[in-house]
């Protein structure tokens, strides 16, 4: 969701605007790997990463990588088998870099390994991620919803990543937007996709969801976005006393008329 939010800061009527959104995505996938790197992507100095990856379940994460960052592993889940492992991680107060990547180091070749990652600006240099929420199923065509969730903040971004056990086309929920695939091409079937919205008041009982029928593992994640829809601040010029009527001087011309009509 390329959505942009902005916050004006006025000084004597000149106003400079800051935007906040989603920059870009990438993704990625490789088969009988330990190593996956994406294609290069710009990062901007001081945005957030947001990003996840599909391996086997006998496998472990061991690092996510940039040009210049290691991200952090927030969660690791492997509890349905037919799909395999899921782990969610981020890159916060990220250092830029023109010709950035994504490279994800398992602890053993995969036979499978797919990776997408979101990059935002607005978050926080720390504490950015408010809530995670994860859910799963091992049987079809059940509900693929997160357990529900309340958002600290009002501006916040909430992100949807889920792991089908078969490749499938775009499954957005409700509201959201799709926005990468571990194709890094929306029109196609992956097993690994991201979906966005943008909120502007605080959800309460909210969830991540996809509409399909696979067995699936999702992650919610609600990111920080202190910058609200439109906030202005502006310094007003001081204005002078009003002169008290006996100081002021009228012209002569002016003066000597009013006199002719009173007489």
């Amino acid at each position: 969701m390329k959505q942009l939010f902005f916050t004006l800061s006025c000084v004597a009527f000149l106003c400079r605007p800051a935007f906040a959104g989603l920059v870009n995505t990438k993704g990625a996938s490789g088969t009988s790997v330990s190593t996956l790197t994406t294609t290069n992507f710009t990062t901007t100095t001081g945005n957030f990463l947001i990003g996840a990856v599909r391996h086997d379940s006998n496998r472990t994460l061991n690092s996510v990588l940039t040009v210049s960052n290691t991200c952090i592993v927030d969660q690791r889940q492997s509890d349905v088998t037919q799909v395999g492992a899921l782990d969610l991680f981020h890159c916060a107060n990220i250092t830029g870099n023109a010709n950035d990547h994504v490279t994800v180091n398992l602890s053993g070749s995969s036979s499978s390994v797919e990776v997408v990652v979101l990059q935002y600006s607005g978050p926080p240099a720390s504490g950015a991620i408010d809530q995670i929420a994860y859910g799963s199923s091992s049987i079809p065509f059940v509900s693929q919803t997160t357990p529900p969730f309340t958002t600290t903040f009002a501006t916040e971004y909430i992100v949807g990543c889920i792991a089908y056990d078969v490749s499938d086309s775009n499954r957005q929920g409700p509201g959201y937007v799709a926005e990468v695939n571990s194709a890094n091409d929306i029109t196609l079937s992956k097993g690994l996709w991201c979906e966005d919205k943008t909120v502007s008041t605080i959800q309460t009982n909210t969830t991540a969801a996809y509409t399909g029928i696979n067995r699936f593992m999702i992650y919610g994640i609600s990111i920080k976005n202190p910058i609200p829809a439109l906030t202005i601040s502006k310094r007003i010029p001081a204005i002078s006393p009003r002169a008290k009527p006996e100081s002021i001087q009228l012209p002569s011309a002016i003066t000597a008329q009013a006199q002719r009509r009173a007489q």
